[in-house]
């Protein structure tokens, strides 16, 4: 039984159920980072995942992609498996942009987050929900 990993929900919010994945926004105010979190326990990686399985979170991962781009126009957008801290396998969607608080460098633990403000974070997630 799928169980998403305590620390994923204590960091974001559920913007909405795919296919293959739950989808996340992260609660740091100075990025749009959206985490996609396929359902399969006891996957680390992409490699563990059964291949029709995979397939359909690439899919969802370019879905994505393209959401960011129409949704915020972007300067860049960042995608990656990284699993340091989370073990449970999440994949990482980040709209950069060349004036946002770190750029070019990484996200992910550079700095503490910038939590959203409630009001903000629900925007935010009524904007994505839309593209959902």
């Amino acid at each position: 039984m799928f169980r998403l990993d305590s620390q994923l929900a204590a960091d974001g919010r559920l913007i909405a159920s795919l296919e293959a994945s739950e989808w996340l926004l992260m609660n740091d105010s100075r990025f749009v980072w959206l985490a996609q979190v396929p359902r399969f326990q006891d996957a680390r990686l992409m490699v563990h995942l059964p291949l029709e399985l995979r397939r359909t979170v690439r899919e969802e991962s370019d879905l994505v992609v393209e959401i960011l781009r129409s949704a915020f126009n972007p300067d860049h957008i960042n995608v990656a498996q990284i699993g340091n801290m989370v073990s449970q396998l999440h994949i990482h969607h980040v709209a950069r942009f060349t004036d946002d608080a770190l750029w070019p460098k990484p996200i992910w633990g550079q700095t503490p987050p910038v939590p959203y403000r409630e009001a903000e974070y629900r925007d935010r997630l009524a904007v994505l929900r839309n593209y959902f």
